[in-house]
């Protein structure tokens, strides 16, 4: 590891154990960051029926935690990590591509917000604090246009004459993504995915306190009827 290198080379060898605990702990609390994250949002679009999931990863636990949310993105960590074992090229453009598309993904509601506010089905009415309509379009086109310079410096390769070995191959999954999203949409989720949807009274994503508690509820109604 290069990092551990340069910190044992300048720091010595206690200097470095002393250091490695705090980046280890960074290590962790980000990755838990991440985690919970992406749990979270396996489990809005299972919520919203934009996964085919039928609802899965959108169910709580006793402790209203979204266990199969969670063991998800669990899986899909450890076969990534996996693929160091397999190609150090694959690892980079994933590693590469987690800026890449996490920016992507803040620009493109932005832009959806400024080109779709006036729209019939959207009606955009702003917060009690807003920088009105010539303040906000100013903001969220700057958003737009340095976010689209900073994808852009990411995505490019690092070494010339670019090979197959040194490629930034985090634009091509990017886009490779976003068009499987795309004709998904189009050929299917579009038919019954329509956006955020309210939790309450949903039995869908109940916790299986809450449902244990509608049985309860359900036997004893029959038993009184009885």
């Amino acid at each position: 590891m290069s990092v551990a290198t340069i910190i044992s080379r300048n720091v010595g060898k206690a200097g470095f154990y002393a250091l490695w605990v705090f980046v280890c702990f960074t290590a962790f609390a980000v990755v838990q960051t991440a985690m919970q994250a992406n749990a979270r949002t396996f489990f809005a679009f299972s919520r919203d029926a934009g996964l085919p999931d039928r609802g899965l990863f959108a169910r709580l636990s006793k402790q209203q935690i979204p266990l199969w949310g969670v063991w998800i993105v669990v899986v899909i960590a450890v076969i990534m990590g996996l693929l160091q074992f397999a190609s150090a090229v694959a690892v980079n453009a994933i590693f590469s591509l987690c800026a890449v598309a996490l920016d992507t993904s803040y620009a493109i509601p932005i832009a959806c917000k400024l080109f779709f506010r006036d729209h019939p089905e959207v009606n955009y009415k702003p917060g009690p604090f807003n920088l009105g309509r010539r303040g906000g379009a100013f903001v969220a086109w700057v958003a737009i246009i340095w976010t689209t310079f900073e994808v852009i410096i990411l995505i490019m390769p690092t070494l010339y004459p670019v090979t197959a070995t040194n490629m930034n191959y985090s634009s091509i999954i990017t886009a490779g993504v976003m068009l499987l999203a795309g004709l998904w949409y189009l050929v299917s989720a579009r038919k019954y995915y329509d956006g955020p949807r309210t939790t309450l009274d949903n039995p869908a994503i109940k916790s299986a306190h809450e449902r244990d508690e509608d049985d309860m509820d359900t036997e004893s109604k029959h038993a009184l009827a009885n």
